[in-house]
């Protein structure tokens, strides 16, 4: 998922500087992500508990066990990839002036995907300026990682522009305020 591909209302609200509107809208969808994620979950347990019911008894039909998976979602809102959903409410957390917030968002968000290495970048800045150089080094660590399984992918040139400029601010060339 990436910002050109998502367009319903969180980012449309982001777009237009509406960032209180946009942070709601994209903790909206990471709940409902989250709420498609249980649902694949309940609909996989309740296929294996189907067929261990038809193999005890062949008259129990696993219809009555399946859990739809593709449920409506309302108009205007994303309900997949709940660590990009995350890192956009962070990204709007930041320009409402919350960094604390903002911290947890993308904390989570890297939690919940593992190549968000913007999320890692600005965590990596952030510790920097709040004098915690471990962090920022092992953020920096991440986005390496996430630079070397990159190989050719689309992103690799923006990765390498965070590793680079991150690296400088840690070795103090680059002066964060």
């Amino acid at each position: 998922m990436s910002w050109a591909s998502q367009n319903d209302d969180a980012m449309a609200a982001f777009r237009a500087g509406r960032y209180d509107v946009a942070e709601a809208a994209f903790l909206e969808n990471a709940k409902c992500a989250l709420r498609q994620e249980r649902n694949l979950t309940a609909t996989v347990d309740d296929a294996r508990f189907g067929t261990r019911q038809q193999n005890l008894d062949p008259a129990v039909s696993t219809a009555a066990f399946q859990t739809p998976t593709n449920l409506p979602q309302r108009t205007g809102q994303t309900c997949t990839q709940r660590g990009f959903q995350l890192y956009m409410a962070g990204l709007s957390q930041i320009q409402l002036g919350r960094p604390d917030d903002a911290k947890k968002s993308f904390k989570k968000a890297t939690s919940l995907s593992k190549t968000l290495y913007d999320a890692h970048y600005k965590l990596g800045l952030m510790a920097l300026l709040e004098g915690d150089h471990k962090m920022a080094e092992r953020q920096l660590a991440k986005i390496e990682s996430i630079l070397t399984r990159c190989h050719a992918c689309a992103a690799r040139q923006e990765i390498s522009d965070r590793q680079v400029h991150l690296q400088k601010a840690l070795n103090g060339e680059v002066r964060l305020y």
